[in-house]
C-alpha cells in the first residue's frame, strides 16, 4: 500500500501511517504500508506551524482556521499532528515529502521549514525519509504539472516508487 496526499491529503496520509488507530480500524498496522508521499502541506506538527505563522503576514490570517480544525490548545493540535506519533512506531514505510516554494506568486518557506522538521524527526527516529523543495513550484502546480514532461516533482516521485516495480 502506498499512501499519497496533496494539501489536506498530505496531512492525512502521514497521519494514517503514523497514528496506529487509523490502520487498526481496518485490521492493519504500518507494516502493511510500503511508502508515503506527502505533497505540500505544513500541518505535520501543528503547534510548530502555528508558531511559524504567527509573525508572518501571509499566513497569520490562517491561524484561526487551523485552530478551528485542530483545536485551540497545543495538546489538541498535537493529537492531529503526524509528527506526534513518530516515536511510538516500531516500523514505518519510507516517506517522501515535497514542498513548493511559491504561494500566490510570492516566495514562502513555511512548508519547507515544517517539511524539513518532519523529515528530520523521522530520520532521527531511525526511519527513511527524504524532503525535496521546489522553489519555482506553487501549491497547485505541484500536482497540476505532474504529467508535464520533465516535471521535477514527478521525476522524484517516479524514482521513489521505482523500487516497487521489481517487488
Amino acid at each position: 500500500i502506498v499512501l499519497v496526499g496533496h494539501s489536506a491529503g498530505a496531512h492525512l496520509a502521514p497521519l494514517v501511517a503514523l497514528d496506529p488507530r487509523y490502520l487498526a480500524q481496518v485490521g492493519l498496522t504500518s507494516s502493511a504500508l510500503s511508502k508515503v508521499i506527502s505533497l505540500d502541506v505544513h500541518a505535520y506538527n501543528i503547534p510548530y506551524a502555528i508558531q511559524l505563522m504567527t509573525n508572518n503576514a501571509t499566513f497569520s490570517a490562517q491561524i484561526p482556521s487551523l485552530k478551528m480544525m485542530f483545536g485551540q490548545t497545543a495538546t489538541q493540535q498535537l493529537e492531529a499532528s503526524p509528527a506526534n506519533y513518530i516515536a511510538s512506531n516500531k516500523s514505518l514505510p519510507e516517506f517522501l515529502v515535497l514542498s513548493a516554494g511559491l504561494m500566490k506568486g510570492t516566495v514562502q518557506d513555511l512548508t519547507k521549514k515544517t517539511s524539513i522538521a518532519f523529515v528530520n524527526s523521522l530520520t532521527a527516529a531511525g526511519f527513511t525519509a527524504n524532503h525535496y523543495d521546489y522553489p519555482n513550484e506553487t501549491h497547485s502546480s505541484m500536482v497540476s504539472d505532474i504529467n508535464t514532461a520533465g516535471d521535477q516533482p514527478a521525476v522524484v516521485i517516479r524514482q521513489f516508487l521505482s523500487s516497487l516495480v521489481s517487488q
